[in-house]
């Protein structure tokens, strides 16, 4: 399982342990490199265009100043304007490539670290709980859950508790429901049944002579 790292100790995503510094794959350092990489080649490709766009304008204006029958400016301005638009483009299209690289390498990360977090976890969890153990912040950690339960392949439900928060359920979301309904109960799993079915059956008595003329 990877590791977050807190200062200069690593603490498990799964059970929240301590495990050695750089012992495992260090989830907060994920993609890092280059999303700080892309962010500075946007940067540098925006003083190239800055910078480049400004000397072939100055030496352009210059040139055809002072010698305007040999259009000397519109050569050495345009030469200068074309390298220009071409680095700066290169660096800055690169670098935002390179930033979304880093960022789907982040998330991919993320989502392993929540699955396994998940089985640790009997597979109930909250955004709490996951920012909590991602050590990221809980809309980060609610947007990925939400993610993960809207994909088609992915085997994840949502349901909500009596107290109102919102669990996801991984693997097996009606099991999850059912277990997760007894435990905040206190009754025993029969003892629920009972008490689930002396509410439902009548309920579905009362409904049969309805379908029945339908």
């Amino acid at each position: 399982m990877p590791v977050v790292l807190r200062g200069t100790e690593a603490f498990c995503t799964a059970c929240g342990r301590r495990r050695l510094p750089f012992a495992q794959d260090a989830l907060n350092l994920k993609g890092k490199s280059a999303k700080v990489g892309g962010g500075a080649a946007r940067v540098f490709g925006m003083i190239v265009w800055t910078f480049g766009f400004f000397l072939s304008a100055l030496l352009g204006f210059v040139l055809q100043y002072f010698f305007p029958e040999m259009l000397a400016g519109y050569a050495v301005g345009g030469t200068i304007a074309f390298v220009t638009l071409l680095l700066g483009s290169l660096l800055f299209f690169g670098g935002r490539t390179l930033g979304k690289v880093g960022e789907r390498a982040a998330t991919e990360a993320q989502l392993r670290a929540i699955r396994g977090l998940a089985r640790q976890r009997n597979g109930v969890l909250t955004a709490g709980e996951v920012a909590r153990h991602l050590d990221i912040d809980s809309e980060r950690a609610d947007l990925l859950l939400t993610d993960l339960a809207g994909r088609a392949d992915e085997d994840v439900g949502i349901d909500v508790d009596d107290d109102g928060n919102v669990l996801f359920l991984f693997d097996d979301p009606a099991a999850k429901r059912w277990r997760v309904r007894v435990e905040k109960s206190g009754l025993d799993p029969d003892a629920f049944a009972a008490e689930a079915a002396a509410i439902e059956l009548p309920a579905r008595e009362a409904d049969a002579p309805l379908e029945r003329e339908g």
